[in-house]
């Protein structure tokens, strides 16, 4: 190729400079958000020779849907008549102007049903390096951290592989890293650097790809199997939801989640709720809660609490009986349905202890 890199970019600059001065400033926005390639198509022999090439412009796979193929067209043919302008010499001929989509790794969130989201991951994966280098630097023994490490790394690799995605290190234990960075990375810096660079690319593809579409709700697992499947596939609803039947079903399933709480921790005979002389069904998770709630936060000092927990519960239960949901309505009640099992397990976990 004829023309350079550096070439490449003077003629881009100059290429934008005269497009705003034409005012084709939709052309100039889809210019600075893409990344480009000259690429030499063929070369003529004929009168002392003559490049040709075609400019590839690639815009990331949101961008691109958002053209129709008109728009495309106009842009190509605008970028083009601009662009040749700009060669230097006869013998360079720009043929045409291709807007692509930037093959890229597109992450499927909605596989991880909500379980974990981006921060999540990205907290772990920075745990990860962090043992990496502290090991490899001296900081921690292998002995005393290794059990964590081997945790945490098969828990990394099962997520990323459910996103489609390869860990960038392969090292089941620490003593595994030991035997490498002792044989090939001498000192503490060549360590630091190593595992900084392994991870990069990992982090940077999370980092820039986007974990939301309605607003998924992050939900720590609680240990209670069903209820945690339960959220699991209530996020994976409303990232999916399409329609008002989408969002009913949601609330459904939320008053269902708090059934299988109630029934998670009532005990009639500890719980049943003073203000109700009747037997509880055991699909009444408002009167079960009611009296889990009443027996745990007794006397005028948890008054505060009581009554933050019986906010709550009606909340969901108000929520969750809508008969026409809208997408507010949706995320209030799954937020809501997550704020109540958390108030639970925190009492639940405090009996424990």
């Amino acid at each position: 190729m004829r023309i350079n890199k550096d070439t490449q970019k003077k003629i881009f600059s100059s290429l934008i400079a005269t497009l705003r001065t034409s005012e084709l400033l939709d052309t100039v926005r889809i210019i600075k958000n893409s990344e480009n390639e000259l690429i030499n198509t063929r070369y003529d022999n004929w009168n002392q020779g003559t490049w040709f090439y075609t400019l590839c412009i690639y815009l990331k796979l949101n961008d691109f849907n958002q053209l129709t193929d008109e728009q495309r067209t106009f842009h190509e043919n605008i970028i083009n008549q601009s662009y040749s302008k700009l060669f230097n010499e006869e013998q360079d001929i720009l043929e045409c102007v291709v807007i692509k989509p930037l093959i890229e790794h597109q992450i499927d969130w909605a596989a991880l049903k909500g379980i974990e989201n981006k921060r999540t991951i990205l907290e772990k994966l920075e745990k990860e390096k962090e043992i990496l280098i502290n090991v490899g630097t001296g900081v921690f023994r292998i002995q005393d951290i290794d059990d964590d490490y081997i945790l945490l790394h098969k828990e990394i690799e099962s997520i990323l592989n459910i996103l489609l995605l390869d860990h960038p290190l392969k090292y089941n234990s620490l003593w595994e890293w030991y035997t490498f960075y002792s044989s090939n990375l001498s000192t503490y810096r060549d360590r630091r650097k190593f595992i900084n660079d392994k991870y990069s690319e990992i982090i940077n593809i999370i980092n820039d790809s986007n974990d939301t579409k309605n607003g998924m709700s992050f939900y720590k697992l609680t240990g209670w199997e069903k209820i945690d499947n339960s959220i699991a596939q209530l996020n994976y609803q409303l990232n999916n939801a399409s329609d008002r039947i989408d969002l009913n079903q949601i609330g459904l399933r939320c008053r269902e989640t708090i059934t299988l709480l109630a029934n998670e921790v009532y005990i009639d005979e500890l719980h049943h709720p003073t203000s109700f002389p009747d037997k509880v069904s055991s699909a009444d998770s408002s009167k079960m809660l009611e009296g889990y709630i009443e027996y745990h936060f007794k006397g005028s000092s948890n008054d505060e609490k009581r009554k933050y927990a019986k906010t709550t519960n009606n909340l969901v239960n108000n929520l969750t009986h809508k008969k026409t949901a809208t997408l507010l309505d949706a995320k209030l009640s799954l937020s809501a349905t997550i704020s109540l099992i958390n108030i639970i397990k925190i009492i639940n976990d405090e009996l424990s202890n």
